[in-house]
């Protein structure tokens, strides 16, 4: 008990000290946002959650955005760092639902063709546990040597994936700059407990980052 005790509070405080760190890194973003935006009377796109919120989905919202987001994200950009066949599945199942959201227009949280959709993911990520498991040795050794390289790739593509969140048309490039820079540090951040903590630690710690960042948008 009192070595599970030890451990619980060692994971508690990895999580604060991070969940600090993520808090201290948006503010800066922040404030370089601020700036940019004032040098170049730039003005950004409006959140969808914004607008969801707008129209009284405060709790609907809440449990998409401090819990299955973070679930969701996770599990494609922070899970297939450490690779195995199952945990490539679930992150190329997971981005096959992102890809056809976004290609088709449907909201992600839609019911819209859920068959067709969870199909087609389902497929997507039997496809990928194939392919990896037949050349589990070779893409093991790859990803060894090029972990650093798809800490990156995959951070920036975290950050890319929140420009769905605005709409397209409103979007500039150095509004997009701007909006994917902090996602992408975020990334960074998260990719790091995710190798030298846990998988679930870095879940944990997105869940209470959103949360918080949740409460504070619904509470300005």
């Amino acid at each position: 008990m009192e070595v599970m005790g030890l451990l619980c509070g060692s994971r508690i405080k990895i999580v604060l000290q991070f969940l600090l760190l993520l808090i201290a890194v948006k503010l800066l973003c922040l404030g370089v946002l601020f700036f940019v935006v004032d040098q170049h009377g730039m003005e950004l796109p409006v959140h969808r959650a914004r607008m969801e919120l707008k129209q009284g989905n405060v709790w609907y919202m809440f449990v998409l955005i401090a819990f299955v987001g973070p679930l969701l994200e996770e599990g494609m950009f922070r899970l297939p760092l450490v690779f195995s066949p199952f945990k490539w599945s679930v992150s190329c199942a997971i981005v096959t639902l992102y890809l056809y959201s976004f290609f088709s227009g449907t909201r992600l949280d839609s019911f819209d063709f859920w068959s067709a959709r969870l199909l087609l993911a389902s497929t997507a990520g039997l496809c990928s546990f194939g392919l990896c498991y037949w050349g589990k040795s070779f893409l093991h050794r790859y990803w060894l040597r090029r972990r650093n390289s798809m800490v990156f790739v995959l951070s920036f593509l975290f950050g890319l994936s929140h420009l769905m969140n605005y709409d397209r048309l409103s979007l500039t490039l150095l509004s997009s700059v701007v909006l994917v820079f902090p996602y992408f540090i975020s990334g960074l951040i998260y990719s790091y407990v995710r190798l030298n903590h846990s998988f679930y630690i870095a879940v944990l710690l997105h869940i209470l980052f959103n949360s918080i960042g949740f409460s504070l948008t619904h509470l300005l």
